[in-house]
């Protein structure tokens, strides 16, 4: 039978599931910080066996939240939350967790590009993940939609959550590709996202 225990870590409350008398994973991180957090581990992905732990903030309030911030129509907010919902959790990752990488990488813009080839929403490279994309039945050209790019993201990051060991700072830095980067800079990015997007507040 599985449960849920509280462990408050700095500002962060966190709910972990246990199986068996042992921790399992943990999925969300239940967080109200008072002040910035520079590391989140293990805090995003559970195994297949614990239940999802449903996210305290719902899609209609996201949805707005994304409206309010960024220049993004109705339509496309509503299906870019609907879409890393169903996605993140198809991966066993975080929801606000995916949205706060579409944040950080396109401004929830599906057609943001780079020069180093970065595509879409969640700014994959193709030609660095071929066996991805071949895996997911896609094309190069398909990464600026919205559920193709979300599908190649999700898909990227869950690889690094898993060679990190759940270590979710460090599988955003190797997401971006700044693993050694000691500031960090880019996970922060991601998780003052992480915080707005958790935060009740709809601006």
């Amino acid at each position: 039978m599985n449960t849920l225990i509280k462990k408050s870590i700095g500002s962060c409350v966190l709910f972990f599931a246990v199986s068996g008398g042992l921790h399992a994973s943990v999925f969300l991180p239940y967080c109200v910080p008072k002040s910035p957090f520079t590391s989140l581990s293990r805090t995003c992905v559970r195994p297949a066996s614990v239940p999802v732990v449903a996210a305290p903030t719902k899609k209609k309030e996201l949805t707005q939240k994304i409206i309010n911030r960024f220049a993004v129509s109705p339509t496309r907010a509503q299906e870019i939350v609907y879409v890393a919902h169903q996605e993140a959790r198809k991966h066993h990752l975080d929801p606000l967790m995916v949205l706060s990488v579409i944040a950080a990488e396109s401004s929830f813009d599906p057609n943001a590009r780079n020069a180093s080839g970065a595509l879409g929403l969640m700014q994959p490279i193709p030609r660095w993940h071929e066996d991805k994309i071949t895996t997911l039945q896609l094309q190069p050209k398909d990464l600026t939609l919205i559920r193709p790019n979300i599908q190649l993201g999700t898909l990227i990051l869950k690889g690094y959550v898993l060679k990190c060991d759940g270590d979710m700072v460090r599988a955003l830095q190797k997401y971006n590709g700044s693993a050694n980067d000691a500031s960090r800079a880019y996970s922060n990015k991601v998780l003052q996202y992480y915080r707005w997007l958790f935060s009740p507040n709809l601006q």
